[in-house]
This record gives structure tokens, sequence and C-alpha cells, in this order.
């Protein structure tokens, strides 16, 4: 959807589709609203922007960002800019509110390595009947976008996707030297919306259980009946044989965490 804005710039000419507050209108240290802004504009649509050094891009959106600078899609493809050669009325709007979404980011990173459990000194307990493909194949199958790493002791593998308002994370890991192994796995729901979609949240979360679970439905659907309820009445734990399984609710996210145990 695109809502209607007209940015004037007098080096320069940036005219949007869809309209936002400037974001010193946002108050940069509530989480809520930096993420609904973010959402809103990376849906934005600018009909023509004019960067400092000339450069004329057309019909722009803004997909990502980093400190220094800004990736968008164009009528004719995508590109990277410094965040320095935006416009200085656009500038002005949007660098602030990309410092605060990386700061956010950055402490829920850090927040999350604290839920990551450590590995044990001893042999880690695998999630039993399931392979790491299970899940980023699964995942890839319906457009997630899926990047291997490899740390110290831990192999790991990111699925990403963003649907509309949502942002979807599957950390598959294994602290394993067996690569067939999948010792925990998280999956995350950040959602912009100010009325966020709890069922679809709830949804992407059932389909990561399932995929960790395995087997035939008999098996699985119990797991995912859990978490559906879990996600959409607050969250809570469950084990079942020698899989635990943890669901944590906020006002716009929500975590799956599933590990094995003894």
């Amino acid at each position: 959807m695109k809502h209607l804005v007209l940015l004037a710039a007098s080096i320069l000419t940036c005219i949007p589709l869809s309209a936002e507050p400037a974001a010193a209108e946002v108050d940069l240290h509530d989480t809520a609203q930096v993420e609904s802004r973010v959402f809103a504009l990376k849906k934005e649509v600018f009909s023509e922007v004019r960067l400092e050094n000339g450069q004329v891009f057309k019909n722009v959106r803004m997909t990502s960002w980093d400190r220094d600078v800004v990736r968008i899609l164009h009528d004719t493809g995508n590109a990277t800019i410094k965040v320095d050669d935006l416009p200085a009325e656009l500038r002005k709007r949007v660098a602030p509110l990309f410092r605060a979404q990386l700061a956010i980011a950055e402490a829920i990173v850090s927040q999350d390595a604290k839920l990551t459990p450590e590995k044990e000194s001893n042999t880690p307990h695998p999630i039993p009947g399931i392979a790491p493909s299970d899940l980023y194949r699964g995942l890839g199958k319906i457009g997630f976008k899926v990047e291997r790493r490899v740390g110290d002791d831990v192999l790991q593998w990111i699925c990403t996707a963003s649907e509309s308002h949502m942002d979807m994370t599957c950390d598959v890991q294994n602290f394993s030297t067996k690569e067939a192994e999948v010792s925990f796995v998280k999956a995350t729901v950040v959602d912009g919306n100010d009325a966020p979609d709890s069922d679809s949240a709830a949804a992407f979360l059932a389909l990561v259980a399932k995929l960790a679970t395995g087997g035939p439905e008999a098996k699985y659907g119990p797991v995912m009946k859990w978490v559906m309820a879990a996600s959409v009445e607050g969250g809570g734990t469950k084990t079942i044989g020698k899989v635990a399984y943890s669901v944590t609710v906020k006002p716009r996210r929500r975590v799956l965490t599933i590990e094995g145990v003894k």
C-alpha cells in the first residue's frame, strides 16, 4: 500500500509516492515506533531521487541499509549508494532512522545471544530425527534466502524472508562435528504493523516446528498445534520426547526455540 507524500528539496528533486512523518517526529528510543517507521519506509516509493552528485534514479524503494550505505531498487535495477549522497532533505529525514534501527538490531542480537544456549563441554544433544537440510531446504522452497555460516565449533544456516510488514528468520545451529545434526533452532518474526498479524506469525513458527519435528502428521501435528496456540496466547514451554520447545511473545516480536534434551 502506498501513502501519499511530497518531499521537496532546494537543490534536488525527491518526490515520494507515499508519506510518513520525518524521523525527527519519531521517538528514536522507542523500538515499536522505529520498527513501524522502518517497515513503512521499505514500502515507500519515490518517483525520482536526484543524488548530490547529479545521478538520478526513478521509482526508488529503499530495501536495506548499513551505517554508511543504502541499497535501493529502481526502474532499471538495483544500486548501493552512500547515505551522504542522498538528497539533503531525504538524508535529514532517514539517516537518524537508519542509525536508530541499526542500534536496535544490535541490541536484539546481543539479547538473543543470551537466549542461545552455550555449547556444553560434553556432547550436545541433537534434535532427533532431522538434519539441517530439512529446515533450510524446506524454507528455501518457499522463497527464503539461505546463508551458511561457519564459526568456532558451530555451523549455522540462517534463513530469512520478508513479506509485507513481516520479517522472518530461522537460525539453524549445529554444535556437533557431524554436519547432519541439528542442535538448536530459533525462529523469529518481527511485525511492523501497528496491529501485528498474530495468526501469520503463529503460522510461520508452526511451520518451523513442523520442519524441525519431521515424520508423519501424527508426530508433527500436536507440535504445530501447541506452537500455534502458544504464539497467540502469550507463549510457553513444552517438552515432547527428547525435544524442548519454547515460545516467547512480545507486542511486535515472537520467538520459537527448539533444542534437544537428555
